[in-house]
């Protein structure tokens, strides 16, 4: 999914930036560097290092302790939701920069700018809505909430003929990033601290992959689509990432199989 380090920043820089490019491209440019290399010098002289030492902790354990069994079925079916929803969503939140610079949108730096804001604010809007939810729903629940208001918003992009209708599908969009933290919480308690590293190391390299894969198949699919619809691609995209809650929901039931949940 697209979107900036810090969505509140994203959502005022979506806004503005459109109107700086009608200043001048340059401005824009010099605007953006300038920015980065205050967050770098931020970065770099002001963040203490808020990490506590853990290794006489980490030496108590057990050495036994450090080879339980993980869950393999938890993992590898949160790691495939994870994986599905990638492949469906990244490619088509890519085509759709581009979807909307063309008719019927035909939008110009300034409506690019706002569109870029609507974007941001689903991170902001997701993660209120993780904090404000999650004691009520739970992990499983939250994250189906999220898969369906992601994909439900991308397919009604697909009908987007004019601009109120882009904006319409952003804020049915607004728990749009929930899955993919919760689906990394969900895992992390299927593992043993020291499997972490290893774990998360290759889930990374899977949606590396993920995302390499829905962007090739998105550009590939989107100019074959132009002739005869351009939104296509949106509705592919809600068809694809709606298949990911399957693995949840059998973990779900799998859970209450076993009385784990």
């Amino acid at each position: 999914m697209a979107g900036g380090n810090n969505p509140s920043n994203g959502v005022v820089g979506g806004l503005l930036s459109g109107f700086l490019y009608q200043i001048g491209p340059s401005v824009l440019l010099v605007t953006a560097i300038v920015v980065s290399v205050l967050a770098l010098l931020y970065s770099v002289f002001l963040l203490s290092d808020s990490r506590c030492s853990d290794t006489e902790s980490e030496s108590l354990l057990p050495q036994s302790e450090s080879v339980n069994k993980m869950d393999r079925v938890s993992v590898g079916m949160l790691m495939v939701a994870m994986m599905v929803f990638i492949v469906g969503m990244v490619g088509a939140e890519n085509v759709l920069q581009l979807y909307v610079l063309k008719p019927p949108l035909s939008w110009d730096s300034v409506w690019a700018g706002y569109g870029r804001a609507a974007t941001s604010a689903m991170y902001l809007s997701s993660f209120l809505g993780v904090l404000t939810l999650f004691s009520v729903m739970g992990d499983t629940a939250l994250t189906l909430l999220g898969i369906v208001s992601n994909c439900t918003g991308m397919a009604i992009m697909a009908f987007a003929i004019e601009s109120w209708v882009y904006f319409l599908a952003r804020a049915i969009m607004m728990f749009a990033c929930v899955p993919m933290p919760t689906l990394r919480a969900m895992l992390s308690k299927n593992l043993h601290p020291q499997q972490y590293g290893r774990v998360f190391g290759l889930l990374q390299l899977v949606l590396a992959v993920s995302d390499l894969l829905s962007n090739v198949f998105f550009t590939t699919i989107y100019p074959l689509t132009l002739g005869w619809y351009s939104g296509f691609c949106f509705l592919l995209s809600g068809a694809i990432s709606y298949i990911s809650a399957i693995p949840i929901l059998y973990l779900s039931g799998r859970g209450l199989r076993h009385g784990t949940i």
